[in-house]
């Protein structure tokens, strides 16, 4: 499968930016200079030669963002869906592969980092944007320093930390629409040598679906708590030491019925099934759509279903150390994440228990039968899901000073990320109890140089080597199903920009970069018994390749008042990795 995108995109920034760290009653007078980190190093982002964005915390408190989704208002051509009771889809520039269940640890194709630190695809830890100094957007692939996640983009989000002096502040929001928000911070020394932070959060929010059964709204609550110690034994070490720990409870349905064939029975279409009309009765939209008028703006469903939502549970811990060799940097971070997922879904959403009504039924018209519906175990509508993501990871990188005609990062990346998801559902005719548990391992070596070829240009080249390691084990519980494979994968990739300034705030640049998404198993073959055998990578390489080419430019105008940044780009996705349904279970094409 190949995916090709055109598109022109171009973004104006106003004074809105220019409010960070300004008096209320001082005159703007110009943008303040933004940064960017996404990239490994600390740079201005009117230097960086690719579609970027950094959304700093005046816009974010502005705009009332909470939660990752809220992006889409305030970054262009940015597609992340709403995180109420599951993991984030996401997309930039129209290309995105959401992590699912069929497919347990595939890389999202946008890069979730927190700090720098990616975050497991399959992970919900990055969704929150509480306790943010701010967060920075890069546009198209990024494998060169995303590495294998970042075949669409980069989100890094940047939190704050320990300060000089002693700094507290304290925020609360409230909306019409039912979202409650709280934010407190502390920083300052602790010690000779010692700088530290604390900050804590709750909120939330209620969504406009109500359950007819109890009439309460669809909801969800997140807290969470960030503390980090720096410590600068001498003017040559830094060591940041973070700790992070973070829940979300939802509870209610995200979905409602907005059309339904009429005449239709559940599970039967419109033809009914050659039973008694009492027993076919149990399945008619009377019975199980009871009080809901299905239309394109319902926002009701009627379900007995009370404890439908999902329980997650995040605790992250790294250590960055920073330690300057004379001219250069030597820069080394380790990172441990653990999360807990628990879903509770009611997946047909209706106002019976039809299929313990339609064995009852069944039951007192002809008596029990054996492997009759009257002999069925009972079903209450929810199917259960449990994720245990854990993921270690390791990164050196050495740089070298900036103000050089050449300049490079030398970087070196591991990862081990195990995913177990257990799934179970007593509904007799479709009865599911398995298990799928992953481990990807990851070793990558990469390089960036900038090369200053002449007064006003650049050439900036890129290269990384990937190698990865997947392997994977299902065993369908109470089956014959017990299967397991690995399979092994290293990629190239890189990148490389020509780019002139006209002068500080204004320059143009073409790049071309290379990207890939690595080998996938679709474990979802084995849904409802289908296949037994090992499962093989997908499509005819198992691995999507990248091609992607972006002409730009960035400036200042009127006194350096409003910036403008333009790009055009065509992006070429060879054996596209995407999640699609096939009859009557899920798929995955390449």
């Amino acid at each position: 499968m190949q995916r090709k995108a055109w598109f022109l995109a171009v973004g104006v920034v106003g004074p809105t930016l220019s409010w960070v760290g300004a008096l209320a009653d001082e005159p703007i007078t110009e943008l303040t200079e933004i940064v960017i980190t996404a990239q490994k190093r600390t740079e201005r982002l009117a230097d960086v030669p690719v579609a970027a964005s950094v959304v700093a915390p005046s816009v974010l408190a502005a705009r009332n963002v909470g939660d990752i989704s809220d992006l889409n208002n305030i970054v262009p051509s940015v597609d992340l869906v709403g995180t109420f009771n599951g993991r984030v889809p996401l997309g930039i520039r129209g290309i995105s592969s959401n992590a699912n269940e069929a497919t347990v640890g595939i890389a999202s194709g946008v890069a979730i980092m927190v700090d720098g630190v990616p975050v497991p695809s399959d992970s919900q830890s990055g969704n929150q944007l509480e306790d943010i100094k701010s967060v920075e957007v890069l546009k198209g692939p990024q494998a060169t320093l995303g590495g294998r996640t970042a075949s669409a983009g980069i989100i890094n989000i940047v939190t704050r930390g320990p300060t000089d002096q002693l700094t507290a502040d304290f925020s609360t929001t409230g909306t019409s629409d039912g979202e409650v928000r709280a934010n407190g911070f502390i920083g300052g020394p602790i010690a000779t040598d010692v700088l530290g932070s604390l900050s804590v959060y709750g909120n939330v929010r209620k969504f406009p679906i109500v359950n007819e059964y109890d009439d309460e709204k669809s909801n969800q609550h997140n807290d969470g708590v960030r503390g980090k110690l720096l410590v600068r034994p001498n003017d040559d070490l830094d060591i940041t030491l973070t700790g992070d720990y973070h829940t979300s409870n939802s509870s209610g349905s995200n979905f409602t019925y907005r059309y339904v064939t009429p005449g239709a029975y559940l599970l039967f279409g419109t033809t009914p099934p050659p039973l008694p009309p009492p027993v076919v009765a149990t399945l008619s939209q009377s019975a199980v759509l009871a009080g809901i008028t299905p239309s394109p703006n319902n926002k009701y469903y009627n379900s007995p279903v009370l404890d439908s939502g999902s329980r997650i549970k995040d605790l992250n811990f790294n250590v960055n150390v920073d330690y300057r060799l004379g001219d250069l940097t030597l820069g080394s971070t380790t990172a441990f994440q653990h999360e807990t997922q628990e879903n509770i879904q009611d997946i047909f959403v209706n106002s019976s228990y039809f299929s313990n009504n339609f064995s009852d039924t069944f039951a007192a018209i002809i008596g029990p039968v054996p492997g009759s519906p009257a002999t069925w175990a009972a079903f209450n509508n929810t199917q259960y899901q449990g994720i245990d993501v854990k993921q270690t990871s390791q990164e050196f990188k050495l740089l070298s000073p900036v103000d050089r005609p050449l300049t490079y990062l030398l970087g070196f990346f591991f990862s081990d990320q195990k995913v177990d998801l257990f799934t179970a559902r007593t509904f007799t005719p479709a009865e599911t109890d398995y298990n799928v548990s992953t481990d990807t391992k990851t070793y990558d070596l990469y390089g960036r140089t900038t090369w200053t070829i002449a007064p006003n240009t650049s050439l900036i080249t890129g290269l990384r080597y990937n190698y990865d390691k997947l392997s994977y084990g299902y065993t369908q519980i109470g089956g014959a199903i017990d299967t397991a494979n690995t399979s092994n994968s290293s990629a190239v990739v890189g990148d490389v920009s020509l780019q002139y300034k006209f002068d500080a705030h204004n320059m143009v640049y073409a790049t071309y970069s290379r990207g890939y998404a690595p080998k996938v198993f679709n474990t979802g073959i084995y849904s409802g018994g289908n296949a037994t055998a090992p499962s093989t990578p997908l499509g005819p390489t198992g691995q999507e390749h990248i091609n992607s080419f972006e002409i730009g430019s960035k400036g200042a105008f009127w006194d350096n008042r409003v910036t403008v940044d333009a790009a055009v780009f065509y992006t070429i996705y060879s054996d596209y990795q995407v999640r699609r349904r096939t009859g009557g279970g899920v798929g995955f094409g390449g």
